[in-house]
């Protein structure tokens, strides 16, 4: 009989922590909302934002370049404008002249126009360049 009651006392104590939570905690955990950090959104320049139709904040990860055109590998963080009809992947590629600086290090705002009209999917930097396509640069933790 001892044997029996040793064997019961665990299922007992499981089946006492599988309780279901009080239900005044169930409902404040479905009332809460997800905070979302869109600090981003104010890291605008109006004047750059007007002349183009798409203004996304981006991190670099990766410089590519080419005879005429360098191509900048960033990752979208947020959208601030986009009144194109493309919706931009996660990650993607912006060009800028290979002459021109393009997206900065870190996290910054990008001026985006179409870079021909004949494809649709390609951006690049308002001017082709990060000096008027690009403002608001933060370094992210762990970039050079």
């Amino acid at each position: 009989m001892t044997l029996n009651l040793l064997l019961a006392a665990p299922v007992i104590l499981l089946a006492s922590s599988c309780a279901p939570a009080p239900v005044e905690q169930v409902q404040a955990v479905q009332k809460e909302e997800p905070v979302q950090n869109k600090s981003w959104e104010k890291l605008v320049d109006a004047e750059r934002a007007e002349k183009v139709p798409v203004v996304l904040r981006v991190r670099l990860l990766k410089r590519e370049g080419s005879d005429k055109m360098g191509w900048d590998k960033v990752k979208l963080l947020g959208v601030i404008k986009n009144e194109s009809r493309f919706k931009f992947a996660a990650e993607f590629q912006v060009a800028h002249y290979s002459g021109e600086p393009g997206v900065p290090d870190g996290e910054s705002t990008i001026y985006l126009e179409p870079y021909n009209k004949t494809s649709p999917g390609l951006w690049r930097l308002l001017g082709g360049s990060g000096q008027s396509g690009a403002s608001h640069q933060s370094p992210v933790a762990g970039s050079k």
